[in-house]
């Protein structure tokens, strides 16, 4: 019976991730040196796509994100053509940092550089290309204040 048990955990582990230090992983995808993440304690990123190409990515203890959330901080030079514009990249100046008990919607790309504020709640599918306020909640293309958090 024990060995059941322990099969069928190593099953789930493998198909919906596993905790580790207090932080919980699932099956995000990074894109990018990964020495440039930085993930807080709880933190609960589902199936994230993270781009690192750009610049760092930070995000703070007990944030989450609904499913298929972009954290993106590459971008190419639209100034180049051919093969020039796709291996131009910059390789840093658009980190992106987020707070700490943040709650990121499904669907919704982040792009950097930029800030989200602690406690800050982004709508779903929501496009976010600039600071976010702290204790705040952002929605829509591109996401813009909606409320106050009390």
């Amino acid at each position: 019976m024990f060995r059941v048990k322990l099969k069928l955990k190593s099953v789930a582990i493998y198909f919906i991730g596993s905790i580790i230090d207090d932080r919980i992983y699932k099956r995000h995808f990074i894109y990018g040196d990964q020495s440039r993440l930085s993930i807080g304690n709880g933190v609960n990123l589902n199936n994230a796509l993270i781009n690192t190409a750009s610049g760092k990515v930070v995000i703070g203890d007990y944030s989450f994100c609904g499913h298929n959330v972009s954290l993106i901080t590459g971008t190419h030079d639209y100034n180049f053509t051919g093969r020039d514009r796709q291996t131009h990249i910059p390789d840093c100046g658009r980190d992106i940092v987020i707070g700490k008990g943040v709650w990121i919607g499904s669907n919704t790309v982040i792009l950097g550089p930029c800030e989200i504020g602690d406690n800050a709640v982004i709508g779903a599918c929501s496009l976010v290309n600039k600071n976010v306020a702290k204790d705040s909640i952002y929605h829509g293309i591109p996401a813009r204040k909606m409320a106050t958090n009390s």
